[in-house]
């Protein structure tokens, strides 16, 4: 399964890729699930940001908590 986005922010790109592989992505299981668990999803993913830096530059439901955004932060400057 391939995924395009074209996307004009970084948000909106990476919930649109999010979705794409959430409807269209390849399931598999992984040493993680619990036998109830839904099957993650996988593809190859082609994304272009046509303003990376315009704000917002991240989702308003950024996954992770205030550690994993302050490591994230650090890869935006």
């Amino acid at each position: 399964m391939h995924v395009y986005v074209n996307e004009e922010t970084l948000p909106q790109a990476w919930e649109k890729a999010v979705k794409e592989t959430w409807d269209n992505g390849e399931p598999f299981r992984t040493e993680y699930d619990n036998e109830n668990d839904l099957a993650s999803k996988d593809s190859t993913a082609m994304i272009v940001v046509r303003d990376p830096m315009r704000e917002p530059r991240l989702h308003r439901i950024f996954p992770g908590g205030i550690d994993d955004l302050e490591i994230f932060s650090n890869f935006l400057v």
